[in-house]
């Protein structure tokens, strides 16, 4: 059977002669192989636009997921190093840097590995995909580049008037802005504030 191993050594098979015929017993022994296992280690590293290292101690999170050596779907609880998978799914939390080991992943396994978006920084993963071999260590290194923060800009609008006037009339400008990111608030000295 596959992933057994028998104590009869089948390259000295026993006779069954007229003189042994009825006193012959033969025990078999079947031991499971131990299944070989590898780990997976997901590691975590922020750095500045400029290449350097950052200190932020935030954390990211991480979608793991296992399948067979097919890439069929695994099912139920299994625990690998200190990380819960469900289903062959892992939703893990990893601080700049720091690492989490998932170990006893059987041979063959395949893995994959996803960064949820986080504002403000630019991933990468190196080794995303893969397999697991066995007694090896697959490290997968996650890098997010802190993203440039603009200088802040201000623009002044003023209106000068000359000559008399018993009630000065209200002027109306429009201004055109380009470039702006649509997703960030601006706010004019007077309170009010634009997108």
């Amino acid at each position: 059977y596959s992933g057994y191993q028998t104590d009869h050594d089948i390259n000295n098979p026993l006779a069954v002669t007229q003189e042994n015929r009825n006193s012959l017993s033969i025990a078999n022994t079947n031991r499971e192989q131990p299944q070989e296992t590898g780990s997976l280690i997901l590691t975590k590293k922020v750095v500045n636009a400029d290449g350097t290292a950052a200190t932020d101690d935030r954390t990211f999170t991480f979608a793991v997921t296992l399948t067979k050596k097919d890439g069929s779907a695994l099912s139920g609880v299994s625990l690998y190093g200190d990380v819960v998978f469900s289903d062959g799914k892992a939703v893990l939390s990893v601080a700049n840097g720091k690492s989490v080991t998932m170990s006893g992943i059987p041979a063959g396994y395949q893995y994959s590995v996803e960064e949820n978006e986080a504002a403000g920084y630019t991933g990468t993963i190196d080794h995303s995909r893969g397999n697991i071999t066995g007694n090896g260590t697959v490290t997968v290194l996650c890098t997010n580049t802190r993203q440039k923060q603009q200088d802040p800009v201000s623009l002044t609008l003023a209106k000068k008037v000359i000559g008399h006037y018993q009630t000065l009339p209200q002027f109306t400008f429009d201004v055109m802005l380009s470039g702006l990111d649509a997703n960030t608030t601006y706010q004019m000295s007077d309170g009010t504030s634009f997108q």
